[in-house]
Parts: structure tokens; C-alpha cells; sequence
């Protein structure tokens, strides 16, 4: 990242949602996670901190492979190799910021990444956009130019395809491509966790901490969960008051998809597939809401959310 703030006009921001408003617990400073805390530790302890780890790199370059057999009562291990820290890796490392945008949300996308990167200086993560077929090349230029490390992900013709229809088939509902972007997150594959934010969020607080849950999906619950009310699946009104979730096709615990972390349990074909499934009239028919993708991750994730506090994402 250049350093530089990104510009953009106030007055082209239409709405802004504060997210992480709280204070962080106290650091935990771990070995991968060194480099980014680095900036957060007094100059002279810093400075104590290098040396310290560069004598423990030295020291481990120094120690003897193992060579097989036993020595030093376990197998495969000489007397004078340290213990193995952690098991070897079967998942990505990385991590990744992504968003979707249109042309007309461009200047809410410069303030969700210029803030995210703000409260989180030592990112060495992805910043992916989703962008349909409408972005200029101009824009793609200003984003590009704006952030290091940017990555363009084209919506897949089939997710637009299948839109197109349901809209044809359901007029007047503003069943738009554009408005179903946030499917292609679960296409998003490589990285160990997704952090996928609407674009017209602004951060004040870092919430890197999530990166590090074991939960498959964080989100924040909803205003119909907030008011202790249930959704009919269905229809996703706002059930009546003791209504029970479960057997009368009710979703409790419903949630607001504009802050997403992913687990790449979740990033697959076969869930992409799922979600494009559910893109049919028989399943929109009833629906009796203007929500677009936000009823369909209710629907398909019903009961493999896990609810965050409404600091994060409150609306």
C-alpha cells in the first residue's frame, strides 16, 4: 500500500454503516501474527522483540535435521531438533477483504477499503472486487492505482444467466444481477478465511480477531432478530410474535449478509452451485420482501450461522 489516503467527494456517499465500534482485547502476540503487531509496540521493545526472534531464527538454522532412526527417545528426531510448533498446513494462510461494486458504488468501495486498511495497517491479506460487466476499465484503474494488491473477480455469466430469468419470470420484483454479486464470495478459493463487506460500509475499529474463529459463518443478526422476532422462510415477513422455529418453516436467528466471514469450508463449488439452485421462481414466489441475497443466504445457511454482536454490523 502506497500510504496514500483515498479521495473521493463526501457527497457521493449515500449511507455508511459503522461495523467493530469497540475497544480490541489485549494483544496476543503470536509468532505469524508478529509482523502486525510490530507497529503496535513501543520503539525500544520492538527493537528487543527483532533481536530476540532473529536469535531464535539463527539458533533453529543451526540445529541438525533429522536423519530417521531413533534417537533421543522418539523416531525421526535427533537430540538437538526443537519440538515442531505447529502441524503442517492443509489450509490457505492467507486471508481476503473482498466487496462487490457497480459502477454507481465505486465511492462507497473506496471508503470500505481505504477504512479497513486504516484499522488495519500491517494487512498482508487479498482485496478482491466483484464486479460485473458494467465497471469501466477506468474505475478498475482508480481502484488499482488507489490500493496494492487489488484482484478483479468477474461475475460468472451462469449467476447473471439465472437472474435474468427469475426476473423474467417474477417482473417488478428488482430481482437485478447487480443486487446478487455477494454470491460469488463462495467462489472465491484459496484463502483460509473471506471477509465479504457491502459497499457501503465504513470501518472504526480493527476485527481481525475474527480471522482466528473456528465458527464456518459469522454474521449479525438482522432488525426482525434484534426485535426477538422470527422470520416465515417463506416468505421472510417477520413471523408473528410466539411463533417457534423449526416445524412451521420459520428462521430464527436471521441475519444481515452485508458483513460475512467465510471459513473455506464454505468456499466450493458445491455451495456456489446450491445457491445458484435456489435461484428459481418456486423459491422466490412467495417472498414478500425487497430482500435479494440476504434471503437467500437465510434460507440455504439456517442454522450454520453463528451471530456476532450487533457492533460489527448495526442496521
Amino acid at each position: 500500500m502506497n500510504g496514500a489516503t483515498p479521495r473521493y467527494d463526501h457527497s457521493e456517499i449515500w449511507r455508511l454503516k459503522v461495523i467493530g465500534d469497540r475497544r480490541i482485547s489485549p494483544l496476543r502476540v503470536r509468532i505469524r501474527r508478529l509482523s502486525h503487531l510490530l507497529h503496535k509496540i513501543p520503539h525500544a521493545a520492538a527493537w528487543r522483540l527483532r533481536r530476540l526472534t532473529g536469535r531464535l531464527r539463527a539458533r533453529l538454522s543451526r540445529a541438525p535435521r533429522p536423519e530417521g532412526g531413533r534417537e533421543g527417545g522418539r523416531a525421526g528426531m535427533t537430540a538437538r531438533e526443537p519440538p515442531k510448533i505447529c502441524p503442517a498446513k492443509t489450509r490457505p494462510a492467507k486471508v481476503c477483504l473482498a466487496t462487490a461494486t457497480t459502477e454507481r458504488f465505486v465511492p462507497g468501495t473506496l471508503v470500505l477499503i481505504g477504512s479497513f486498511l486504516r484499522r488495519h495497517p500491517g494487512f498482508a491479506g487479498d482485496l478482491v472486487v466483484v464486479h460485473d460487466a458494467g465497471l469501466p476499465e477506468s474505475l478498475r484503474e482508480v481502484l488499482a492505482t488507489t490500493f496494492d494488491r487489488v484482484r478483479f473477480h468477474p461475475v460468472l455469466p451462469e449467476l447473471v444467466d439465472r437472474v435474468e430469468r427469475l426476473a423474467a419470470a417474477l417482473p417488478g420484483r428488482g430481482l437485478a444481477p447487480a443486487r446478487f454479486l455477494a454470491l460469488e464470495a463462495f467462489r472465491l478459493g484459496g484463502y483460509r478465511k473471506v471477509l465479504f463487506c457491502d459497499s457501503d460500509l465504513l470501518f472504526r475499529a480493527p476485527v481481525d480477531s475474527l480471522f482466528d474463529s473456528p465458527h464456518a459463518l459469522l454474521c449479525c443478526g438482522d432488525k426482525a432478530y434484534l426485535e426477538g422476532r422470527h422470520r416465515d422462510a417463506a416468505s421472510f415477513l417477520p413471523a408473528p410474535p410466539g411463533s417457534r422455529a423449526g416445524a412451521g418453516g420459520v428462521l430464527d436467528r436471521t441475519f444481515n449478509d452485508g458483513f460475512l466471514v467465510i471459513d473455506a469450508a464454505l468456499v466450493n463449488d458445491r455451495t456456489y452451485a446450491d445457491l445458484l439452485a435456489m435461484l428459481t421462481p418456486e423459491t422466490w414466489r412467495a417472498n414478500g420482501t425487497p430482500h435479494t441475497k440476504q434471503f437467500l443466504h437465510n434460507r440455504y445457511f439456517a442454522g450454520r450461522q453463528t451471530l456476532l454482536s450487533s457492533t460489527y454490523n448495526f442496521l
